[in-house]
């Protein structure tokens, strides 16, 4: 039995084992959808294999069916952090106690699992071709869980940006909506309020112009809203391309550790309106977006994941999280 302990020490323990649950087992929701645990060429589950060979990454662009990780983003045990879970006794052994009243034994790591699958590809080296979620305790569990933390950024900021989204409108009413003449015919109507789908805007000319360099992309999607949902319904992937249906419609293309070897999974995001999207604003290329798309209106923006077994889910908005690569070998991914 724990005996008496300070006040301040026990709000950290508590503080951390609530953080660890918010961001552990959160943002990282795993499919419920059985049918969503094989993906295209990956077959039932087997054995651990090796890495499957070398990556030139100039002619070998990324591709979830090779470049992402083979097993769905479903993980069983604790998503307490190590120090937290084999704690047997002191202040983490209470914090452990009180954090399993409430963790589930069945979470996911995905962002954990978008942030590793590029460090592999700009390795240079394909990822563990296992089909099974590798067990609590082994090296590449425990590169997942560390990438899976580093991925909510320093302080685990990110969680507090995905609390903000959840408490915003999808869409704000503008000063167009009003009924003030804009000034610009071709200039954006500009929300008097913030929103999920204005700040989706604000997101996407960073986003596309990142891609369009080559590189990878991680992503936090906002899928639910305060009071409706849990902080640990929204979800995290890895943007590589993007490309434009028309003026108004963009699809940027995922590896979404929910659909392992879906080279199909995008975002659709349609009525995106005016501005520019691109590297090159006056080129022939350049992703110029204009207004006029009937399924929106004012600032808002219509985001749909959808998989190539044609599976959909709305998304509320859309904001980059932070990424820098980590070399392999300072992660021990190895048996």
């Amino acid at each position: 039995m724990i005996g008496p302990m300070p006040t301040r020490s026990i709000v950290t323990a508590a503080n951390l084992a609530a953080c660890s649950l918010l961001a552990l087992s959160a943002l990282a929701t795993p499919v419920d959808d059985p049918a969503a645990t094989t993906g295209p060429g990956i077959g039932a589950s087997g054995g651990a294999a090796s890495c499957a060979g070398a990556i030139q990454r100039d002619t070998d662009p990324f591709l979830p069916s090779r470049h992402g990780f083979r097993f769905v983003n479903s993980f069983h045990g604790s998503p307490l952090p190590p120090e937290i879970r084999d704690a047997e006794s002191g202040l983490m052994g209470w914090a452990r106690q009180v954090a399993e009243r409430h963790a589930p034994d069945r979470f996911g790591l995905c962002g954990g699992m978008s942030l590793l699958a590029a460090d592999y590809y700009l390795a240079g080296i394909e990822p563990p071709a296992d089909l099974d979620p590798p067990s609590q305790g082994t090296p590449l569990y425990e590169a997942l869980y560390a990438r899976q933390t580093e991925s909510l950024g320093p302080g685990m900021g990110k969680v507090f940006d995905f609390a903000h989204w959840m408490t915003l409108p999808d869409t704000a009413p503008t000063r167009d909506d009003r009924g003030a003449a804009s000034p610009d015919e071709h200039a954006l109507p500009e929300p008097t309020a913030q929103s999920t789908s204005a700040l989706t805007r604000l997101e996407l000319p960073a986003i596309c112009q990142r891609l369009e360099r080559g590189e990878l992309v991680a992503l936090g999607l906002v899928l639910t809203r305060a009071g409706r949902g849990q902080l640990w319904n929204n979800h995290q992937v890895l943007a590589y391309r993007v490309t434009r249906d028309d003026d108004a419609t963009l699809r940027i293309h995922l590896y979404d550790p929910n659909y392992p070897g879906d080279d199909g999974c995008v975002l659709l995001i349609e009525g995106v309106g005016v501005g520019t999207l691109g590297l090159e604003p006056d080129g022939p290329d350049a992703l110029a977006l204009r207004p006029g798309n009937s399924a929106t209106r004012g600032d808002a923006v219509r985001i749909t994941r959808m998989t190539s077994a044609g599976q959909t889910r709305n998304v509320r908005g859309v904001f980059v999280m932070p990424y820098e690569p980590k070399a392999l070998d300072q992660q021990n991914t190895d048996e």
